[in-house]
């Protein structure tokens, strides 16, 4: 009689080994890259304005375009993911938005330019939720939230050190280069991730996948165990039936998943109010096109290290320690709404404002990952985020017509944290409902 063999002990009851490090590497450039590009237009945008010849305001639709198709991408590659595997759709997504990033080196309206990133959009919106489903599931239980954050600061990484990088490349080749530059970094990493990334053991013992593959993968896992030929990989995760986005309102799942929501399109709409317009704003205000470039590096740096202290929160006290980056997001933006008109405490406010807004979205996103089981996880992530673009083009179409009738700069942040006060009335309950 063949042995078998329990996944979640396997996978949960381990230390973190090199197996996990590789794929915490390999998710982590993924998301490097998915930084950067998501935020390279936000680098160009000034001298973009300029060279189309178009006024500020004229640019909220393009910031607007490409966020809808991360929504659009995050829905639609979810689904995909949890229907045929966590690594086709990351993969996909990564040669999608490489693609089309090259693209947009040759534009030459802000038409084209809209086209252009709501395509980019759809191979973008893919990558956070499946490399977050991936990574929860290979992560140990006790370290889960932990690994999963880390892994998602390579996109506030690749964001921060893209903005150092646009700063020099813009100033020594032109603003094309910085797409051409992001462009490029996809197809270099494409190689290794078809070789040496591997697919979610959870998703492959779940769909019935081929069992020397299980075995391949899990004897790469834990060299230290001795996997008999015949052994047989089983989970008990039930695979929930029908369609997966109907199964997000599910066995008591409804008012979760809206509440959840809810708190993803607020916190977004803050988020990419900040990022999409701050270099902008503050090249408005009378500073350097670096200047603008470097706060907006800051704000993301310091999401970084928000992010990574969340998660660890996480782990030891539960999802109620997201409620520290909630509350601090509207009271550091009130402050900075106050003290917009002096440069040297607005780049230091926004260090802070990085750390609650990024760190706190970070750790939504590894919350989600973890709440909804193995054969709805990459649909429910992918969801969230998809749902919560709905705040994240808000922000950026709001700051276009804020930008273009001319409100102030302090004025723009107070009523950014007003957006940010719903999440603290609309919290869910927090729970961990679907383990």
């Amino acid at each position: 009689m063949p042995i078998r063999i329990e996944l979640s002990h396997l996978l949960e009851d381990t230390r973190i080994g090199r197996f996990q490090l590789a794929i915490l590497a390999w998710c982590f450039l993924v998301l490097i890259i998915d930084g950067f590009d998501t935020q390279a237009i936000g680098y160009v945008a000034p001298l973009l304005i300029s060279h189309l010849g178009v006024g500020r305001g004229a640019f909220g639709p393009v910031f607007g375009a490409g966020l809808g198709g991360i929504f659009a991408g995050a829905l639609l590659l979810g689904a995909i993911a949890d229907r045929y595997g966590r690594k086709p759709a990351i993969i996909g997504g990564l040669t999608l938005f490489g693609l089309c990033t090259l693209a947009t080196v040759f534009v030459g309206s802000v038409q084209q330019l809209c086209v252009l990133r709501f395509v980019t959009g759809l191979g973008l919106g893919g990558a956070m939720p499946n490399a977050i489903a991936l990574m929860t599931e290979y992560a140990p239980r006790n370290r889960r939230a932990f690994l999963a954050t880390v892994m998602v600061c390579g996109f506030s990484v690749g964001a921060a050190l893209g903005g150092f990088l646009a700063a020099e490349l813009i100033e020594l080749f032109g603003s094309s280069s910085v797409f051409l530059f992001g462009g490029i970094l996809p197809f270099a990493i494409l190689p290794f991730l078809v070789f040496k990334l591997p697919e979610s053991l959870r998703f492959l013992a779940l769909k019935g996948g081929d069992a020397r593959t299980i075995r391949s993968i899990a004897a790469r896992m834990r060299p230290d165990l001795a996997i008999s030929p015949d052994a047989v990989f089983v989970t008990d995760e039930p695979d929930v039936p029908g369609f997966p986005v109907r199964s997000l309102f599910t066995d008591g799942r409804g008012r979760f998943t809206l509440l959840l929501w809810c708190a993803f399109a607020t916190n977004l709409m803050v988020l990419y109010f900040v990022i999409s317009w701050t270099p902008t704003l503050i090249s408005a205000a009378g500073m350097s096109v670096r200047q603008g470039v470097f706060a907006t590096s800051l704000f993301q740096v310091d999401g970084a290290v928000g992010t990574i202290g969340i998660g660890r929160l996480v782990d030891r006290f539960g999802p109620f320690a997201l409620l520290i980056a909630f509350v601090g997001a509207p009271i550091t933006l009130m402050v900075l709404g106050v003290t917009a008109d002096t440069p040297g405490l607005l780049l230091a406010i926004l260090t802070v404002l990085g750390a609650c807004v990024v760190g706190g979205q970070s750790g939504m996103n590894v919350f989600t990952g973890i709440a909804y089981p193995t054969s709805i996880r990459s649909t429910g992530a992918g969801w969230a985020l998809g749902i919560g673009r709905v705040g994240s083009v808000a922000g950026s179409m709001i700051g276009g017509v804020l930008v273009g009738g001319e409100w102030s700069l302090g004025d723009q942040f107070l009523l950014a944290a007003l957006s940010g006060v719903p999440p603290l009335l609309r919290r869910p309950r927090l729970r961990w409902p679907c383990r």
